[in-house]
């Protein structure tokens, strides 16, 4: 079974094997995307694997404050 994807915004493309022209329509729903076009698609953040879990953006600054819990440094 092919991985399925979510479409983020409707994908008119032409895979340079087929040559067929095809038409994707967005959908919170996964679908099948031809494999000539996921690596471009997935690159561009115009389709996400489905089933996987958004990558948490890295804060500004994560570095943790004096005092503000309990490291277990026994001070």
């Amino acid at each position: 079974m092919a991985k399925q994807y979510i479409v983020k915004t409707t994908i008119h493309g032409i895979p340079k094997a087929g040559g067929k022209k095809v038409v994707i329509k967005s959908s919170p729903e996964p679908q099948d995307v031809p494999a000539a076009l996921v690596k471009e698609l997935l690159d561009r953040g115009v389709i996400e694997e489905a089933g996987v879990t958004a990558k948490a953006k890295p804060d500004a600054d994560n570095t943790q404050q004096d005092g503000t819990g309990d490291d277990n440094s026994g001070d």
